[in-house]
C-alpha cells in the first residue's frame, strides 16, 4: 500500500519574522402517593421531601518571469522596513522542525514506506512570496463547489492577498511552492504578529506574472497544517471574519484575537463541508451580533432539502416513511463526488475567551448536521444575549466532550449558562438508509463559576432535546471548592466555592421533559446554586392527557456537597431541592396513571440546603394530578 507523501513547508520569512450509598447528614425522608406532606426546617440539613409521587519531493523551482525576483526584500510581520536578504541565511531565532513531531507523524501512518519531509529554505519561500507580490492573482470560480460559490467569490479579495507581511500570503506561497500531487501541505509559520484575515478556499488561485504566464495555487482537497505556535493573528475591526475555512485546515499553537474596538467581528467560520481542528490554539475577544462570535461552524438540518441531506422519495414521488413514522433521508454529495459532512475538533488545551455574542453560544455556535469532538479544551469568560453562554449545538450534531474540557466563568441571559443543547432528535443516515440518532457523549469535563439568567447554570436541554448517548452523563464535575490559608500561622483554612448558578432553577443542570430516561453516573456537584429550585439538578416533567411518559432518573455514584436552593423570604419560601428537584406538572387529568420515578444509589449528599422543601431532595407538583416515587439504593428493576 503506498504511503501518503507529507511536504512539511518551512515558511521561515525571516530571522526575527512572524478539562458509598451514604448521606453524610441524617435525613428525613417523606413519601407520599396522593397528599402533600411539608418539610421539616431543610435549612439544617439534608432531607428529603416528597409532595407526588480531527515521495521525497524535491521543491518546485519559482517559474522564471525574467526578473531577478529572489532579491526582492521582503518586509518583517511586525513592520513594513526591508530587511537584508543576507540575514536570512542563517535564521538563528526561528525554531527548528520539531523532529519529536515529525515522528510521531510518521508513527501514525500505517503504510510500508517511510515518510521523509521535505524543508523548503527561508530563501525559496521568500522568492514565492516576491514572485506573488509581483503577480496579478484571481479566483477560478469554476473550481469552486456550487454550494459555497457564492461566499468564496464574496472573500475573494482576501485570498488573492500578496502583501508579503500578511499570513495569508505566507499560506499562499506554501501552497504555491508544495509539488502538484501533495495532499497535506505543513506550514511552520514563523513567530511574530500578524494583522489581516486568512481564508483556506476549496479552490484553484490563478497566478498571472509580470510576463502574463500563469500558474495555480491549488487548495483543492488539500489538508493544510499551519504551525502558529508563537504568532498572533489580529484581526482588524474592518473584518467581518478572522478566519474563514472553506476546505481542510489544521491549527496548531498561536493566538486568533480580535482587534481592540472590534464590535462586529467573528473569529473564526467554518463553512458547509468543511473540517476545522484547533490543537492547543486561543481564540479571544471577538465580539458579534449573531451567534459564534468565537467560533461558528455551519453545518445543515438533515430536514432541509435543499442542503445535506434530501427526503427519499417512493416511486409514487411520496417521501418514504419508517415504521414509527419517521422519513427516510439520503445524503447528497457534491458534484465531485466528496463528502459534504462539516467537522470541527478542539484539542492540546484550545481555549477560546473573552467572547460576547447577543445571541446563542458565544463562544461556539455549532449549527447543524456536523461532527464536534472537544478532546481537550477551554471556555472561559464568554457571554451570550441568548442560550448556552459558551456553546450551543444545533440541531443534528453528533458530539463528543472528553474529560479534558472546562467551562469556566460564563454567563448566558437564557437557559445553558456554560453549554445549550438544542434538538438532538433529527437524524442521520447510515449507508442502508436508516435513521439513527444523533448522540451528545460525556466523558467527563469540568463545569465552574458558570451562570443564567433563567435555566441550567451549567447546562441546560432544549425542550425537544433526547439524544445523550447511552442517556448518561458520566465523570462530570459540576463546581468545586478551593480551600487557602493566609500567611498568618494562626488563620484558619478558607473555603471559597466556585459552583454554577441559575437565577431560577437548575444551578447546574436543567433537564428537559422529552427525556424519558437518565443517568448521573460518578458526577460530582459542589457549591451550585439556584435561586428557586434545584440548587445542582432540575427534572421538569410536563404530560398531557394521552401522554405515555414515565420517566426514570438515575442518580449513581455521585457527590452533592453543599448545594442549596435559595429564594428571597419577603418573595416567599418557596425554594425546594437543595441538591435535586424533581417536578410533575400534568397539563389535564391522564387517561393512565403517570409516575416519574428518581433512583438514587451509591452516592453521598453533605450540607446542601433549601430555604423551602427539601434540603437534598425533593419533588414538586403544580397540579394534584400527579405521582413522582424516590428510590434509594434500590435498582429499577426490584422497585414496585
Amino acid at each position: 500500500m503506498k504511503k501518503k507523501s507529507t511536504q512539511r513547508i518551512a515558511a521561515w520569512l525571516l530571522a526575527a519574522g512572524m478539562m458509598a450509598g451514604t448521606f453524610a447528614q441524617p435525613m428525613a425522608v417523606y413519601a407520599e402517593s396522593t397528599a402533600s406532606i411539608a418539610a421539616s426546617d431543610s435549612t439544617t440539613g439534608d432531607s428529603i421531601t416528597a409532595d407526588a409521587d480531527v515521495v521525497i519531493a524535491t521543491p518546485t523551482p519559482v517559474p522564471d518571469t525574467g526578473t531577478d525576483t529572489t532579491a526582492t526584500p521582503v518586509p518583517t510581520a511586525d513592520s513594513q522596513t526591508p530587511q537584508d536578504p543576507a540575514s536570512t541565511a542563517a535564521p538563528e531565532t526561528t525554531p527548528a522542525p520539531d523532529a519529536a513531531e515529525d515522528t510521531a507523524d510518521d508513527a501514525a501512518d500505517t503504510d510500508d514506506t517511510t515518510d521523509t519531509t521535505t524543508t523548503v529554505t527561508p530563501a525559496d519561500l521568500q522568492s514565492c512570496i516576491a514572485l506573488l507580490a509581483a503577480s496579478q492573482l484571481s479566483l477560478d470560480a469554476d473550481s469552486i463547489e456550487p454550494d459555497v460559490r457564492e461566499e468564496t467569490l464574496a472573500l475573494s479579495d482576501e485570498i488573492t492577498e500578496t502583501e508579503p507581511s500578511t499570513l495569508q500570503a505566507v499560506v499562499n506561497a506554501a501552497v504555491y511552492k508544495a509539488p502538484a500531487d501533495q495532499t497535506d501541505i505543513k506550514v511552520d509559520v514563523p513567530a511574530g504578529n500578524y494583522t489581516g484575515t486568512l481564508v483556506i478556499p476549496d479552490a484553484t488561485i490563478v497566478v498571472k506574472d509580470a510576463s502574463g504566464n500563469e500558474t495555480n495555487i491549488n487548495y483543492t482537497n488539500k489538508n493544510i497544517i499551519l504551525n502558529m505556535t508563537g504568532s498572533t493573528l489580529t484581526v482588524p475591526t474592518d473584518a467581518a471574519v478572522g478566519v474563514s475555512v472553506f476546505g481542510s485546515l489544521t491549527i496548531r499553537g498561536g493566538t486568533i484575537k480580535a482587534a481592540d474596538g472590534c464590535t462586529a467581528t467573528r473569529g473564526v467560520q467554518v463553512q458547509l463541508g468543511s473540517a476545522l481542528t484547533l490543537d492547543g490554539t486561543t481564540i479571544s475577544d471577538f465580539t458579534y451580533a449573531g451567534p459564534g462570535a468565537g467560533v461558528y461552524v455551519k453545518g445543515t438540518a438533515a430536514v432541509d432539502t435543499n442542503g445535506q441531506f434530501d427526503v427519499a422519495l417512493g416511486e409514487n414521488q411520496e417521501p418514504l416513511q419508517n415504521a414509527d413514522n419517521t422519513y427516510q433521508f439520503k445524503k447528497l454529495q457534491r458534484e465531485n463526488g466528496n463528502s459534504m459532512d462539516t467537522s470541527f475538533t478542539m484539542k492540546g488545551g484550545t481555549t477560546i475567551t473573552s467572547c460576547k455574542s447577543d445571541g446563542n453560544g458565544a463562544a461556539l455556535y455549532v449549527h447543524n448536521a456536523a461532527l464536534l469532538t472537544l478532546e481537550s479544551a477551554n471556555f472561559t469568560n464568554n457571554n451570550a444575549g441568548g442560550f448556552g453562554g459558551a456553546v450551543y449545538l444545533g440541531t443534528g450534531v453528533q458530539t463528543t466532550i472528553g474529560d479534558g474540557v472546562t467551562f469556566t466563568g460564563n454567563h448566558a441571559a437564557k437557559d445553558g449558562g456554560a453549554l445549550y443543547l438544542a434538538n438532538q432528535y433529527t437524524l442521520h443516515v447510515k449507508a442502508d438508509n436508516i435513521l439513527v440518532q444523533v448522540p451528545v457523549t460525556f466523558n467527563g469535563g469540568t463545569f465552574t463559576d458558570n451562570s443564567t439568567d433563567t435555566y441550567g447554570g451549567a447546562l441546560a436541554f432544549d425542550p425537544a432535546f433526547d439524544g445523550i448517548a447511552d442517556n448518561t452523563i458520566e465523570n462530570v464535575t459540576f463546581g468545586q471548592a478551593e480551600t487557602t490559608t493566609s500567611d498568618d500561622e494562626n488563620a484558619e483554612e478558607e473555603t471559597t466555592l466556585h459552583g454554577n448558578y441559575a437565577a431560577l432553577r437548575g444551578g447546574a443542570i436543567a433537564f428537559n421533559s422529552n427525556i424519558k430516561e437518565n443517568t448521573l453516573l460518578k458526577c460530582t456537584f459542589t457549591g451550585n446554586t439556584a435561586l428557586r429550585y434545584a440548587g445542582a439538578v432540575y427534572y421538569p416533567n410536563t404530560y398531557g392527557k394521552t401522554t405515555e411518559f414515565n420517566p426514570v432518573y438515575t442518580v449513581d455514584g455521585c457527590t452533592f456537597d453543599r448545594n442549596s436552593a435559595t429564594y428571597d423570604v419577603k418573595n416567599g419560601d418557596d425554594a425546594g431541592g437543595g441538591a435535586i428537584l424533581m417536578q410533575v406538572n400534568p397539563t389535564d387529568t391522564p387517561n393512565t396513571v403517570q409516575v416519574a420515578s428518581l433512583y438514587v444509589k451509591n452516592s453521598t449528599f453533605t450540607g446542601n440546603t433549601a430555604t423551602g422543601c427539601g434540603g437534598a431532595i425533593s419533588t414538586r407538583r403544580e397540579a394534584n394530578r400527579g405521582n413522582a416515587r424516590i428510590y434509594l439504593n434500590m435498582p429499577p428493576r426490584c422497585a414496585a
